[in-house]
């Protein structure tokens, strides 16, 4: 999970400023859609609840007289249904009017850090984060939010995806998180070098036979990661000590377990096992005006770009 600052930014501060002058105005705008919508999912959770509760209780009834076994799993599956179908339908009517929400507020506040660009479509590159090996295998991408452009110089993809593996009968969600692609300001040689957690070893979700682990002689650096290459001069030439205590520092600013890191061609890739619904702002229980919410969401934005800066990517030399 990524970690807070409680004091502000000086870019917060621009945040709260924008947010205040011209983003409150805008969000005004929409309140009384957030309250008929609101309704809207009031009315239809209530019906779908009694109706899957009836169904289940039914099951129950039914499942003394052993004419009716057939109908009894037929009758409990419905009621299943609906009472699942209850969550979704709050969920996807949130996640409908965020998006709306979205569109008007994201290209002004990411302007205030540099010439990005926010949407929700699907992203075509997620086979260059299977290439790289910073993520498990996987057989479905699912994207949420997306920004990408340019930030301190350096060229950033960042991308909320949901990953899903299926073998045989078996299929489950093996990545939640965040996923950054960066330029690098060392060209890669050799095919690939992964820096793995050790609390989530991401060996355990891909075949690294053909890669060889790497000792490096940082101690502190050792307790944290793992790092396996096919080229061990490559390897220590581009994580060289000072890289090393800055990804150290990565780690514990973000007080994240899960965190992957891979050097492939000229990219930096990084994935953060978050397990949770990143940069998520327009409730429908609360205010559209509630500051708070957006103020989580920028900071969290905030946090993913000082990756950029703690590791000094746009330095061209000297790492």
């Amino acid at each position: 999970m990524i970690s807070e600052n409680i004091e502000m930014s000086e870019t917060e501060l621009k945040f709260k400023k924008l947010f205040d002058e011209k983003l409150s105005g805008t969000l005004s705008t929409y309140e009384a859609e957030r309250v008929s919508t609101l309704h809207e999912v009031l009315i239809t959770i209530p019906v779908l609840l009694i109706i899957g509760s009836v169904l289940v209780a039914l099951s129950f009834y039914l499942q003394s007289l052993s004419v009716w076994t057939y109908v009894v799993a037929t009758v409990a599956l419905f009621g299943i249904i609906f009472l699942v179908g209850a969550c979704f339908v709050y969920s996807g009517a949130k996640k409908t009017f965020e998006n709306k929400i979205k569109k008007k507020i994201m290209p002004k506040i990411l302007k205030l850090f540099g010439d990005l660009e926010h949407t929700n479509k699907a992203y075509i590159r997620d086979f260059d984060f299977e290439k790289s090996y910073v993520v498990p295998q996987f057989t479905q991408f699912k994207t949420d939010d997306i920004i990408t452009g340019t930030y301190n110089d350096v060229n950033v993809d960042i991308i909320e995806a949901e990953l899903t593996q299926k073998e045989g009968k078996y299929e489950g969600i093996v990545f939640d998180g965040i996923i950054l692609m960066l330029d690098f300001n060392k060209s890669i040689n050799s095919s690939n070098i992964i820096v793995t957690s050790k609390s989530r070893p991401l060996r355990y979700f891909r075949d690294f036979s053909k890669f060889k682990k790497i000792k490096l002689e940082d101690i502190k650096f050792r307790k944290l990661f793992s790092v396996y290459s096919n080229d061990e001069v490559e390897s220590r030439y581009v994580l060289t000590t000072a890289f090393m205590e800055r990804l150290n520092n990565m780690k514990f600013a973000f007080k994240a377990d899960n965190i992957t890191m891979a050097f492939y061609e000229d990219k930096l890739y990084i994935s953060i096992y978050t397990e949770k619904d990143m940069f998520s702002v327009a409730s429908l229980i609360k205010p559209l005006s509630e500051y708070k919410q957006y103020a989580t969401m920028f900071k969290q934005i905030e946090s993913v770009l000082a990756i950029i800066d703690l590791l000094k990517l746009n330095q061209k030399i000297g790492l």
